[in-house]
């Protein structure tokens, strides 16, 4: 990957985490379980994160795609949350991953014409169903555990 690129996504995607994190040390009402390694259990269908197989820039890319489509549209749904400041940090996420993807779409059209974002297996709950607290608590839990996902992703990939 060209070091310049794997730097702006590991950076964005730590800021992402890190906001997000923040977020959640800063609303969250109880502590999330973990699990027998100690990594955080988001309780989205993936029952926590997943290995994802990165073996070179094109698949990094095409993971990164879907991956930041479902933060877009989870992040989408805290329209409806009663805090202003979730509202604000899922407009943020709404804004700035869009534009990722946009970008990311770009240059896989560029790179390597003819490859496309790969199917995905979803990492968070639907909240469409959800309201109030919930909302919010589940979106937290389960968006901490995908930006997580995606550091990890990001920080592998600089490797290859």
């Amino acid at each position: 990957m060209r070091p310049s690129t794997t730097a702006a996504i590991a950076a964005g995607a730590l800021l992402a985490a890190a906001a997000v994190g923040g977020a959640a040390l800063a609303t969250a009402h109880h502590q999330p379980t973990a699990t027998a390694a100690g990594w955080p259990q988001t309780g989205g269908p993936m029952g926590g994160m997943r290995r994802v197989t990165l073996n070179n820039e094109t698949d990094y890319l095409t993971q990164m795609v879907p991956h930041h489509q479902e933060a877009v549209e989870a992040a989408g749904q805290l329209q409806r949350s009663g805090r202003a400041e979730m509202r604000a940090l899922g407009a943020s996420i709404v804004k700035t991953q869009t534009a990722e993807i946009t970008t990311m779409k770009a240059w896989l059209a560029t790179w390597y014409p003819g490859r496309a974002a790969a199917s995905y297996r979803p990492m968070m709950r639907d909240l469409s169903k959800l309201s109030g607290d919930a909302l919010d608590r589940t979106f937290l839990e389960d968006m901490i555990g995908h930006h997580m996902a995606a550091v990890m992703m990001s920080s592998r990939c600089s490797s290859i």
